[in-house]
């Protein structure tokens, strides 16, 4: 009798243990700041689709936040979408408040400028 009233109770707290905390959404990872995170470690390992949702919901998020418009672009430019890319990098330009964001934007233009000219000197197969 007393060990089914503790493997009961012992069911009841796994139970508890594993209920819906786990399956709410943390606030802390929807944030701006960690869209563009995420979306920079995809922009590194290529996923330039992936890329774009991330910094795409970090805009949501703040449509005001230069950085993720810049990584927006960059993440168009890598994949040859140049149009789109100086779009918003275009909107970023003009977001851009501190010498950091200008710095942030210029070299992303330079980028631009630099895959641009390679796409006609080697344009893809």
């Amino acid at each position: 009798m007393l060990k089914t009233k503790y493997f009961w109770w012992l069911l009841v707290w796994v139970l508890v243990g594993c209920g819906p905390d786990t399956i709410f959404l943390r606030p802390g990872l929807d944030t701006s700041a960690q869209h563009l995170s995420n979306g920079n470690i995809f922009l590194h390992q290529k996923k330039y689709e992936a890329a774009q949702r991330e910094f795409q919901r970090a805009i949501e998020l703040d449509p005001r936040y230069t950085d993720a418009h810049v990584a927006l672009g960059l993440a168009y430019v890598r994949q040859g979408d140049f149009e789109k890319g100086r779009q918003s990098l275009d909107h970023a330009k003009a977001l851009a408040k501190t010498e950091m964001e200008w710095d942030n934007v210029q070299n992303a233009f330079d980028e631009l400028r630099r895959l641009e000219a390679k796409s006609k000197i080697d344009p893809p197969r």
